[in-house]
């Protein structure tokens, strides 16, 4: 299969993962945002993050890691299956307990605990999954099923036994453990379409030769996790739970967009992960190649969302959440900034640059927390929208120029960016000025940011017809 091909496939099944189940998850999100109320859909998000957290560190870098093992070295599959998935279980249930006992520990509310609790087990859920087997073997399709099984359960339980705040507890518990019945249904698919069958391995040896392997993926990781995540957690302490649901309604729909975007990046990362070892020149062709139509796509989507910001956030989460709108204008750009470092990023990866991807995340991650202290007591949810905008401007820039240093000098400024950006604005004025329903000015918007692209040579006729026979 050819590279353009095998991206694009990977691209495909990692889409319609993405549509079909967090799709749904989404929809549970925006149930959970009417139905508990600000202030239970605050402690909704914090929970999620908490688990988000551990899940960072009970991980162990073993995603990524494995990924590129597998991507490698597919002889091993099998083996590394079985050894990763049962170290990161172990590391999962140990982590949860030291998390209970500290929560114990601490004074709080016991509501408040509980919740808190309840996205703890996300780890443990998470830890069997095999979904990194499937990236490491460009295995996509598989993933589907999955991912649907998990968003399924969640959003039909969800349905059932979540009917406002008093339920708070329960719509953690349901989403934590909606993860077990996903990664039940992938260890099934794995053993009998690929037949390779889980077991559980004990080998200290094995164990703490991988953890040493994989512990720059780890800290990547928790760092990227911190300079996303971290404003929620500060304000779990400093603002009111009212206040951080108003954060989190913006927050969780941003996110979507960028993981939406995040996803089709690092479906491209096995195949970069086998192009660096054994054919250099393609390494680079292929990202860039991809990385400028990840652009094409991220930066119209964006201003859309910026110039449509009312009707999107009153549409989605309805009148409560009103106070969340210049909230989601600022946040929109993160998803932009982000999905852009994530490819550079993955490529330093592919590459194996970990150390200068975690330098560029960690300096960034610094940033997030220092304007954090500073903006979250007085100004609440716009204080972490432009903690983070700052964080991610600075992990951009220090990420651009130890790429172009340590791979290849990418030519992202001289180029195609500026003539991106010039299009999507004139695409922005055209929606503004129109006085047309909101679909239609999308409609003609978006033809003439096409035709744009086509005048300035970013895309040509051949790279439809290239994209329409990979597809």
């Amino acid at each position: 299969m050819s590279i353009v091909k095998r991206g694009f496939n990977n691209i495909f099944w990692i889409s319609i993962s993405e549509i079909s189940s967090k799709g749904l998850i989404f929809l549970g999100t925006v149930y959970l945002a009417r139905i508990l109320g600000k202030a239970g859909f605050g402690l909704f998000s914090l929970a999620l993050t908490v688990g988000v957290y551990l899940w960072a560190i009970a991980d162990i870098g073993i995603t990524g890691y494995g990924v590129r093992e597998i991507a490698r070295n597919r002889e091993k599959t099998a083996e590394l299956y079985s050894l990763l998935n049962s170290l990161r279980f172990v590391f999962a249930l140990c982590l949860f307990l030291v998390f209970s006992v500290a929560l114990y520990m601490i004074h709080m509310p016991l509501e408040k605990k509980l919740i808190l609790l309840s996205g703890g087990i996300y780890p443990i859920t998470s830890a069997l999954s095999s979904e990194w087997v499937f990236r490491g073997l460009e295995k996509m399709q598989y993933i589907v099923a999955g991912s649907l099984t998990t968003s399924l359960f969640y959003l039909g339980n969800l349905f059932l036994f979540v009917k406002g705040y008093s339920d708070t507890t329960m719509a953690v518990l349901l989403y934590s453990n909606s993860f077990l019945a996903g990664s039940l249904i992938s260890m099934i698919l794995l053993r009998h379409k690929l037949n390779i069958p889980f077991s559980f391995l004990v080998s200290f040896k094995d164990w703490w030769f991988h953890m040493k392997e994989s512990f720059y993926f780890a800290i990547n990781t928790v760092l990227n996790n911190v300079s996303i995540f971290i404003p929620i957690l500060f304000m779990g302490f400093w603002s009111t739970a009212e206040e951080l649901g108003i954060f989190s309604a913006p927050f969780r729909l941003t996110s979507m967009i960028t993981h939406a975007g995040g996803l089709v990046v690092s479906a491209l990362y096995p195949t970069l992960s086998n192009l660096y070892v054994t054919d250099r020149d393609t390494f680079n062709k292929t990202h860039a190649g991809f990385q400028k139509l990840i652009i094409m796509i991220a930066m119209p989507v964006c201003i859309i969302s910026a110039i449509l910001s009312k009707d999107i956030v009153m549409f989605i989460f309805g009148s409560l959440y009103v106070q969340s709108i210049g909230i989601f204008n600022v946040l929109i750009w993160l998803s932009l900034l982000v999905i852009i470092r994530y490819s550079f990023g993955n490529a330093l990866l592919s590459a194996n640059f970990h150390r200068f991807n975690m330098i560029a995340t960690g300096t960034g991650a610094v940033i997030v927390i220092l304007v954090s202290i500073v903006l979250i007591p007085k100004y609440n949810g716009y204080g972490a929208a432009f903690a983070l905008i700052c964080g991610e401007i600075l992990t951009l820039i220090l990420m651009i120029g130890l790429f172009r240093k340590k791979v290849y000098r990418s030519v992202f400024f001289k180029s195609y960016f500026t003539k991106i950006l010039l299009a999507s604005m004139v695409m922005g004025l055209i929606i503004i000025s129109l006085d047309f329903p909101a679909v239609w000015r999308i409609f003609i918007g978006v033809l003439v940011y096409g035709l744009m692209l086509l005048a300035m040579k970013i895309v040509s006729k051949e790279t439809f017809s290239k994209f329409i026979k990979h597809s």
